[in-house]
């Protein structure tokens, strides 16, 4: 994973027109010691800014420090408690951030009620959790829920999500008692008002066709980031056509020279990554930007993995963006994600500075 947060950081410096600082990589070997190690190495050669660790166990071990002399911009989350004045910030590619944002569409389209249907490792088990908490806190009740542990249990399970059990009981009840044989369409049940899938695209492209088997071809179905490998594939991604999901504007707004230059890197040789590349790019160019975006809960950075503010925790809150599969093609969704523009202030436009790419 390192490698391609570093050539995306390159890109982005030798990209740079602005006079360039000087620049050093120093190796954490993976390991929480080892960032210790490259963090005093790197306040020793008398650098003045840090970006990394990339490792949770890493950036763990570096916020843990009660004192940290350079600050630093930390490639992932901790779960070390804030300590106030520590000058590290966290900047990751959460899919919490994309659980939220989801949440957030589904209260303002007025939805009552959802299913989660995930599998049961541990990234979908975590998103899926992660989102019931953020719904049973703006809805006061927990999602329903359907778990699968391999592609044999994808339909029964999504059929007793559903209910239709229940209205073949029905059925079978009503017909025992008439004595005569009913024609009989099952129905699945109605409070659920759409559908969110925490899991990659193999999966989702078994999900969405026996949604519409059991009857729920109608329900509004969202997604992560994970539902989309990053490169068009109309022919296999059609059977998630009307999937609305969240992703980065990296790998759904192409049409940029970076986007280009690392796409061709890529094709002769380079290591492969759907978003990486975008993360590193965008430390290394919100870093200046980092005083302006604290000073100001109006500022905003408008990065290739999303619109990007800094919390009074010093964790950068990152809004994705929103797409669609039609055709089987991934389509940007109307956003205030914009890449390469520059970054304003929607409540108090001119009052306050916002941050620049």
């Amino acid at each position: 994973a390192a490698q391609p947060v570093r050539d995306g950081l390159l890109a982005a410096y030798y990209g740079e027109t602005r006079r360039r600082p000087d620049i050093n990589f120093i190796d954490t070997a993976g390991t929480p010691a080892g960032a210790l190690a490259a963090y005093d190495k790197a306040v020793a050669s008398g650098a003045d800014f840090v970006v990394g660790p990339l490792g949770r166990d890493e950036v763990d071990a570096v916020y843990g420090r009660q004192q940290l002399q350079v600050p630093v911009l930390a490639l992932n989350y901790s779960d070390v408690p804030n300590s106030e004045g520590n000058p590290l910030v966290q900047f990751g590619l959460s899919s919490n951030d994309e659980a939220e944002l989801i949440v957030q569409r589904a209260v303002q389209l007025g939805y009552k009620r959802c299913m989660v249907i995930h599998s049961n490792d541990a990234w979908s088990t975590r998103t899926a959790n992660y989102f019931g908490e953020l719904w049973a806190e703006n809805k006061g009740e927990t999602p329903a829920t359907v778990v699968f542990t391999d592609d044999r249990s994808f339909s029964n399970n999504i059929k007793k999500g559903l209910q239709i059990q229940l209205s073949q009981q029905r059925a079978r009840a009503l017909a025992n008692v008439s004595g005569e044989q009913l024609e009989f369409t099952p129905r699945r049940r109605e409070d659920i008002a759409f559908v969110f899938i925490p899991v990659n695209a193999r999966l989702a492209r078994s999900i969405k066709p026996l949604l519409a088997f059991h009857f729920a071809e109608a329900l509004p179905v969202m997604a992560t980031s994970r539902i989309y490998t990053g490169k068009p594939n109309p022919r296999r991604d059609n059977d998630l056509n009307d999937i609305q999901f969240t992703d980065t504007p990296w790998v759904l707004e192409t049409n940029n020279a970076q986007y280009t230059a690392i796409n061709h890197y890529v094709e002769q040789g380079g290591v492969a990554s759907k978003n990486l590349y975008a993360l590193g790019i965008d430390a290394y160019q919100m870093a200046p930007r980092l005083p302006q975006l604290a000073n100001s809960r109006y500022a905003r950075f408008f990065g290739h993995t999303g619109t990007l503010q800094l919390n009074s925790d010093n964790k950068v809150m990152r809004k994705p963006q929103w797409a669609v599969f039609t055709n089987g093609y991934a389509r940007p969704q109307a956003s205030d994600n914009s890449s390469g523009k520059e970054a304003s202030n929607d409540s108090k436009q001119g009052a306050e500075k916002s941050a620049r790419r």
